[in-house]
């Protein structure tokens, strides 16, 4: 016959299985995609270059940035491929980078490949959205998982109402890993 444990009610034991269970519930609330906006009247503008108009999502590579103007409006989602609702969104990025080609960039970054764009943008929850005016500046940032519709409202609520591609675009993403 198995003899069972009795569940310590007291002492350092109680107080290592309590901490536990904190932990797992914090990091539960962290991965729960909580859907919440900010706006924000100002941005800044960094180096390096994201591929502009392309119809594909373009992946940003280490240690560049997605904060240079292009010239046209910016979505840069930031997550990672081990989030369930960053998976989720990589379609309706995809959508969103084919019909809105020419009006609308749209990058992706991985938080676990740019940990430090990460802390730079103060990323606390992935996804996480950042809405970017032409000249750069952050309009909106969202956090959670957001439709390619929502965003499409978004821009246009942001007074940067976007306008779908007439034929489709047959450049390709330039990846910006490439030299």
């Amino acid at each position: 016959m198995h003899k069972f444990r009795k569940v310590p009610r007291s002492g350092p034991a109680l107080a290592a299985v309590l901490v536990v269970l904190a932990l797992l519930a914090g990091l539960t609330m962290l991965a729960a995609c909580g859907s919440k906006t900010e706006t924000h009247s100002a941005g800044s503008g960094a180096a390096s270059s994201a591929t502009a108009g392309a119809d594909t999502p373009t992946s940003l590579a280490s240690g560049s940035s997605p904060l240079v103007a292009t010239g046209r409006p910016k979505i840069v989602d930031l997550g990672s491929t081990s989030c369930l609702p960053c998976r989720m969104m990589v379609p309706e990025l995809a959508a969103l980078a084919r019909e809105y080609a020419g009006s609308l960039d749209v990058v992706v970054v991985d938080v676990d490949k740019n940990p430090e764009l990460a802390a730079q943008l103060g990323i606390r929850l992935i996804p996480t959205q950042l809405f970017f005016s032409p000249d750069g500046k952050v309009l909106a940032r969202h956090e959670g998982f957001l439709s390619k519709e929502d965003i499409v409202n978004a821009f246009g609520q942001l007074g940067y109402p976007l306008t779908k591609s007439t034929t489709p675009s047959h450049e390709g993403a330039t990846d910006s890993t490439s030299p």
